[in-house]
């Protein structure tokens, strides 16, 4: 039988538990409420003030082991604290995107490409530091990498998200920074949201062998973006069965009703003037009109018209030997970095666009 002490110890942590539950929920509520109503400003505040209190609390939580005896009280502070932590993350870099937008900055193109650059190795370096966190079972480690992952979404994401949404269409189709820099600052807030999750992990004796066995089988750090670099503008001379990949602005998307269904995105790509996607509405994850997009796909026709055929990303599928992938699953209810597996990656839409606010909701 556990000594009184213990049972107090135990039903403190309980409660604490249940407060943080309920912190994190309703920090997430007002979150979005003001950026559904388009109050960038009060936006802004809330993910900020959500983030330092984040950061406050997370060395705390070392010594507060999960709940053993009640699993789901665990896995729903876990949930509404990965949650929270992609929501204000997310918030803040799309937010950054949208004010470069309206007031685009004087920055200087090359400038910008060399420092989107350096935020994409450091988040490779966090990543990194996350496994090693999982395989050594150190999770300070932990608490340091969520606390660089705001410093870079705050700073150097912030920066380049003002920047290169006000630079011209040269410079976002030539390096696809636009879509690269949106890219890599949802990879820093699903890298967010996996902290608490690691962090209880590695705090609780029951389950800290396993995540380190976890971590030591995953092989592969990421999969590489390297391909997107070979992405065309513009399509001429092809033919059905062609594997293409291409960067383009979306023009319109809709959701047509035939059988199962499919999305319709029109884009301006030489010979391609539309991309479908079977059985997913892209519309609910946030492809919108005015978004540069990047992706992959068959050429094919139907009835005497031209499209291209997206495919989808089951990062499930390789979760076993990727660590980033294993994270995206693990975390995949509170945030999901692939929603719908669709294998399309795309800028931040403009806020004015029909959908454009599904780009945070939809992976909710």
């Amino acid at each position: 039988m556990n000594s009184v002490a213990e049972l107090k110890a135990t039903l403190i942590t309980e409660r604490l538990l249940v407060q943080l539950a309920e912190f994190a929920a309703e920090q997430s509520v007002g979150l979005l409420t003001a950026y559904d109503r388009g109050d960038l400003a009060q936006s802004r505040l809330l993910a900020e003030n959500a983030l330092d209190t984040l950061l406050a609390g997370m060395p705390d939580l070392l010594g507060l082991s999960a709940v053993d005896e009640d699993q789901a009280l665990s896995d729903a502070v876990l949930q509404e604290l990965s949650a929270l932590s992609a929501v204000a993350a997310q918030t803040l870099a799309s937010i950054a995107y949208e004010q470069g937008r309206r007031t685009p900055a004087d920055e200087s193109p090359s400038l910008l490409l060399l420092a989107l650059k350096r935020v994409e190795r450091r988040y490779r370096d966090l990543l990194m530091d996350s496994r090693v966190a999982a395989e050594s079972g150190n999770a300070t480690i932990v608490c340091e990498v969520f606390t660089a992952c705001i410093e870079c979404l705050r700073g150097e994401v912030g920066y380049l998200a003002r920047g290169l949404a006000g630079q011209d269409d040269a410079v976002k189709v030539d390096e696809l920074a636009a879509i690269r820099v949106s890219a890599v600052a949802r990879r820093l807030a699903m890298l967010a949201a996996a902290c608490p999750h690691l962090l209880f992990r590695l705090t609780n004796t029951r389950k800290a062998a396993g995540v380190r066995q976890v971590a030591e089988r995953r092989t592969r750090l990421m999969q590489s973006d390297r391909e997107m670099l070979a992405a065309l503008r513009s399509v001429q001379g092809a033919s059905a069965g062609d594997q293409l990949r291409i960067s383009a602005r979306c023009e319109g998307v809709r959701f047509v009703e035939d059988g199962d269904g499919h999305t319709a995105i029109a884009v301006d790509a030489g010979q391609i003037k539309e991309l479908r996607l079977d059985r997913r509405n892209a519309q609910r994850v946030g492809v919108a009109e005015g978004a540069w997009l990047y992706l992959k796909g068959e050429m094919q026709e139907d009835d005497g018209e031209e499209f291209l055929a997206v495919g989808l990303r089951p990062v499930g599928e390789a979760a076993d030997e990727v660590w980033e992938d294993y994270l995206i699953t693990q975390v995949r209810d509170a945030y999901d970095l692939v929603p719908g597996s669709i294998d399309i990656q795309w800028e931040f839409p403009p806020l004015q666009s029909f959908g454009a606010r599904n780009d945070l909701y939809g992976r909710l």
